[in-house]
């Protein structure tokens, strides 16, 4: 995670200073019940390289809109009620990177990030 991210979180009241990033395994994939992702390259990777998987990959923001809450069934219920593997994915829903960007940049998307889980969380529950 780069100093930036860092600081950003930091801003919230997260640190995590063992964070490290790591390569999509089909272990990962075959073992999660959703997948998260930010940006529609996001999505069109899962649906090319795990389409069987199409069905648990949203966007943040779809998730923390469009997601029953948790007393209405089972996440996996919840999710094929969303139809996710055809969504299209609509502008209202990428998370803008960061990278490259100043400080007040990455400051900016961890807040957007922050209120999304913010959302999301409570739905997730069953």
């Amino acid at each position: 995670m780069s100093s930036r991210t860092r600081t950003a979180l930091a801003g919230l009241g997260v640190a995590d200073p063992h964070h490290l990033s790591a390569q999509l395994e089909q272990d990962m994939v075959d073992d999660a019940t959703l997948i998260a992702v930010f940006e529609p390259m996001h999505v069109s990777y899962m649906r090319k390289k795990h389409p069987e998987a199409a069905a648990k990959v949203a966007s943040l923001p779809r998730l923390a809109r469009d997601l029953s809450p948790g007393g209405s069934g089972t996440l996996e219920a919840r999710l094929r009620a969303l139809d996710l593997a055809d969504q299209p994915f609509e502008a209202w829903e990428e998370v803008i990177d960061p990278a490259g960007g100043d400080l007040a940049v990455f400051k900016d998307s961890a807040r957007e990030i922050h209120a999304l889980i913010t959302a999301f969380a409570p739905r997730v529950g069953t």
